[in-house]
């Protein structure tokens, strides 16, 4: 299982005093002299104009080094949050076996967990709760040291944390919705809206951050797996005329979308990008629009 709540919080900001001490460190070792960095006075280096410029040049060096290794940090704690405590400490790798068998569910009467009070599956329970304790943590740091200009720097690790932890978690999902791993060659309506509810659910955690546009493509991609079977079936037929012409409605209902044949005609590419764009799918790439088109049943 997880660790407790205080534990959490602990974990947290230790996270968040190495990454922005690493920064500070990097930024100051990279001035060439004492001075306001974005608004931040560092007197903990004074480097004078006599300073031989090898040794500032080695300064700067070490200073590289370090915002590489701030950068390795926000990167290993990311990894270390989706991988390890979420995907196998917080169940969400219980659920991701179970989503095979939910988004081919037909009747919401299948769905063990729904009740008038549950409507997401148990199972990201845990997950919720360490994403809630850590987008609140992350925003509480950001709130007390302000946005002047002498904090600015300061929210470089909890805006990182937060964004690098959220584009993670969008991976894992739409390693489902794109069938990455081979388990989800196929998907109902039903089960993708009892799967649309579960992941924004997840998604949800981050309302209260200022992320950039997060989970824009999953949130797309969503949206397409959960089209009213009359839609979505217009859709694709539409798409599927723009590369066959000629081949009558009845047979494009049966036949896959090929990728290969809107990229080779530049012109017909952009055709179905436009399309696509038109119906409100702009950051998912029409490559992976296909691949949830090829698989959704539209038949139920």
């Amino acid at each position: 299982g997880l660790p407790s709540d205080a534990d959490l919080v602990h974990n947290f900001m230790g996270w968040i005093e190495l990454i922005n001490g690493t920064h500070l460190a990097a930024v100051a070792l990279s001035s060439s002299s004492s001075q306001k960095e974005e608004g931040l006075v560092f007197d903990i280096i004074t480097m004078s104009q006599q300073q031989p410029t090898d040794a500032e040049n080695e300064l700067k060096r070490v200073g590289t080094s370090l915002q590489r290794l701030c950068d390795v940090m926000v990167d290993e704690f990311s990894t270390t949050i989706v991988e390890t405590m979420l995907v196998e400490r917080a169940k969400m790798l219980s659920y991701f076996m179970q989503c095979p068998h939910l988004l081919t569910v037909t009747d919401e009467h299948d769905l063990p967990y729904l009740t008038t009070t549950t409507t997401t599956s148990p199972d990201l329970d845990e997950t919720k709760r360490f994403l809630a304790i850590f987008v609140r943590e992350c925003t509480r740091f950001l709130a007390q040291i302000g946005t002047t200009t002498t904090t600015a720097m300061l929210q470089l690790a909890p805006n990182a944390m937060l964004t690098n932890v959220a584009g993670r978690l969008e991976e894992k999902c739409m390693e489902v919705v794109l069938d990455n791993l081979g388990s989800t060659p196929a998907f109902t309506l039903v089960g993708s809206r009892a799967f649309q509810r579960d992941i924004t659910s997840i998604m949800q955690c981050f309302d209260t951050c200022q992320t950039q546009a997060p989970f824009l493509a999953l949130k797309e991609s969503l949206g397409l797996m959960t089209l009213e079977n009359n839609r979505f079936a217009q859709l694709r037929e539409a798409l599927y005329g723009l590369v066959q012409p000629g081949v009558p409605s009845s047979i494009r209902s049966k036949t896959l979308l090929n990728y290969g044949e809107f990229e080779t005609d530049g012109t017909v590419l952009d055709e179905a990008q436009s399309m696509m764009q038109a119906k409100g799918f702009h950051a998912l790439h029409l490559r992976d629009a296909i691949s949830i088109m090829n698989r959704r049943i539209i038949d139920v």
